[in-house]
């Protein structure tokens, strides 16, 4: 502060700040909610990096996120990676049993 005074022209402090008109701010309207943003977010990075998680070119690190922090996050979000049976449809199928068995 001391410095700005003293190289200051009439008492007046220099504006270092550049004096051009305010810069545009992108504003997508394709997600509306944060809950939707953040789901957009998570896609676009999960297919970026080919669908990794984890590791130090993962999603996970991409996104600033502990990895189980965004397994956790894609869980609540209903975010799954496509052709991939969920945990659900393969105990469907252990309660039901193998197909070759006759269903009662």
């Amino acid at each position: 502060m001391e410095r700005a005074v003293i190289l200051s022209e009439n008492g007046v402090l220099p504006n270092p700040l550049p004096t051009t008109g305010v810069q545009p701010t992108i504003v997508s309207t394709a997600a509306t909610t944060l809950r939707e943003s953040e789901r957009s977010l998570i896609l676009r990075t999960l297919e970026e990096v080919r669908w990794v998680i984890g590791g130090p070119k993962g999603a996970a690190t991409k996104l600033g996120l502990k990895r189980t922090t965004l397994i956790h996050k894609m869980q609540k979000l209903g975010i799954y990676r496509p052709g991939i049976p969920s945990r659900r449809d393969g105990m469907d199928r252990a309660v039901q049993g193998p197909s070759w068995l006759p269903q009662s």
